[in-house]
Formats: C-alpha cells, structure tokens, sequence
C-alpha cells in the first residue's frame, strides 16, 4: 500500500464507463462493480461472460 492510500484509509472504489466520450454508467464498491458495472459491460460491448 503506498503512503498516500494508507493516509487516505478505506476509500470505497468507483468505477465509471464511458462511451463516445460520454459517463453511461457509474458503480461503487466490490458488490457494485460484481453486480452492476460487469453485466453492463457484457451488455455494452455484446459479448456473454
């Protein structure tokens, strides 16, 4: 862990996905990039996991 993360604590992560330089989707958290953010990639791009 560097200096910077340990001063910041637990930082809870945030994933964006952008398309045509467009946000069309955001999640938080573990359960947020697992449960949301990964099917809607699947979604998006048209491919099965």
């Amino acid at each position: 862990m560097s200096d910077e993360a340990a001063q910041r604590g637990n930082a809870t992560p945030r994933f964006i996905l952008a398309q045509g330089n467009k946000i069309i989707f955001t999640a938080t958290g573990n359960a947020g990039w697992k449960d949301k953010m990964w099917p809607k990639i699947l979604e998006v791009t048209g491919t099965k996991a």
